[in-house]
């Protein structure tokens, strides 16, 4: 980089196939019934992740960092206190941290009843806490202050805790205790997220982090696998992404993006979206500094 102290300088953006997620342990007694998860999702305000990271990275909605879901997300912090006091969790008079109640139901008579949810493993009095655990980086600790700020607004209780990432992982994938946990993950070339969602991966030391196993998923993995043409690979992955994420086993939250600072004398530079870090040069052979007029 050339002249910087003289803002002679341009930038390009460089964009992988990377997200920034919170995994929801759904196996986790907390976390089992999807409303409750729901609820932490609807608190989640993406305009205002979008103002904490500014253009270092844009906000997503879905498992692929490059397609959106069909529906049109937005906050509902009032909703999501809605979701937790129809669960039993209600917020005392006299206190900032919901206690679990429970909830008494009449008894149905029919013997043809719609299957009932999860019944809670909690007992009364119970506070609603969370702990989110992460690798201690600087841009996944200002995303964990945020998910806890709009927590509290429902009135959880919430620690974050940051480790060394190398033996948080490790520790994740051989015990699976944890119930929020905060990643950046970097998806192959081909964009393959078998990985983290097939049932087959929640146990063997498997990176299936939600702890998810259900056999649509599984199904619409495979699908995305034996599509023959573009459109049915693109419609096969749509459709495993709405199917995940009505689910709710993670909050779907940024797309990093990187930066390359260079003088403003250098021409051809365009943003790039790739597939791996080691094609960040890729495209350098377009850029040149002057051009100039020869006779052939």
């Amino acid at each position: 980089v050339t002249d910087m102290k003289h803002g002679n300088i341009q930038s390009a953006t460089i964009e992988l196939p990377q997200e920034t997620i919170a995994f929801l342990n759904v196996k986790h007694p907390l976390l089992k019934d999807v409303r409750l998860r729901q609820a932490l999702n609807l608190a989640i305000d993406k305009h205002e992740l979008q103002e904490l990271i500014g253009d270092n990275a844009r906000v997503v909605g879905s498992p692929f960092p490059f397609i959106e879901a069909t529906s049109t997300y937005s906050s509902d912090i009032e909703g999501a206190r809605i979701l937790l006091n129809t669960l039993g969790w209600r917020l005392p008079a006299d206190g900032s941290v919901r206690v679990f109640e429970a909830l008494v139901t009449p008894r149905s008579k029919s013997k043809n009843t719609a299957p009932s949810t999860p019944k809670p493993t909690h007992s009364s009095s119970t506070e609603l806490a969370l702990t989110i655990d992460l690798p201690n980086q600087a841009d996944l600790i200002k995303v964990a202050e945020l998910l806890k700020r709009r927590w509290s607004l429902l009135g959880i209780r919430v620690d974050v805790q940051a480790h060394n990432p190398e033996d948080l992982l490790q520790n994740a994938i051989s015990k699976r205790n944890y119930q929020v946990l905060l990643w950046n993950v970097l998806l192959s070339p081909t964009q393959d997220i078998s990985v983290f969602w097939h049932s087959d991966n929640t146990n063997n030391q498997g990176l299936n982090l939600s702890n998810l196993t259900d056999r649509d998923v599984d199904q619409a993995l495979d699908a995305t696998k034996t599509a023959t043409s573009t459109n049915a690979f693109e419609a096969a992955r749509q459709t495993l992404s709405n199917m995940i994420l009505k689910q709710t086993p993670a909050i779907f939250l940024l797309r990093p993006a990187y930066a390359y600072l260079l003088s403003q004398d250098v021409k051809g530079v365009r943003n790039m979206r790739l597939s791996r870090p080691s094609e960040r040069l890729l495209r350098a052979s377009d850029w040149y500094l002057s051009t100039s007029w020869k006779w052939r």
